[in-house]
């Protein structure tokens, strides 16, 4: 009988913390370099563009037109709702787990790159 423990891999959980990072600081140098609606950076002739752009709410502007309050709880309800989700039905997502860390990881917005990590930290611990 094999009486090692089982190790939990954090390569995941790393893997979303450094995106998160990268994320965060590339925001921060594009707000603080490039004035609002403006073009600071072209590569590849039309092909490649840093634009500073806001947006109130998330992909798209859905929710623009939300006033702050209600915008916030649903941007902080919706991953909450989709970890809840992830733990509860955890063995049945089992087969899928590959897809739905890239699915989560993609999103563009931080508290779902936070999701993700979560997702991966929980899909890494095992059975």
């Amino acid at each position: 009988m094999d009486t090692k423990e089982k190790r939990t891999p954090l390569a995941p959980f790393g893997l979303s913390l450094v995106i998160l990072l990268l994320d965060q600081a590339s925001k921060a140098l594009v707000a603080s370099r490039i004035p609002e609606d403006t073009v600071g950076f072209r590569a590849f002739g039309d092909f490649f563009w840093v634009v500073r752009q806001s947006n109130l709410g998330m992909a798209f502007s859905l929710l623009d037109k939300l006033g702050p309050g209600p915008r916030a709880a649903i941007l902080i309800a919706l991953p909450l709702i989709l970890v809840a989700a992830v733990i509860v039905f955890y063995d049945a997502l089992m087969a899928f787990s590959i897809l739905i860390f890239c699915i989560l990881t993609l999103t563009v917005d931080v508290s779902f790159v936070w999701a993700a990590a979560i997702v991966a930290w929980l899909l890494a611990l095992g059975p």
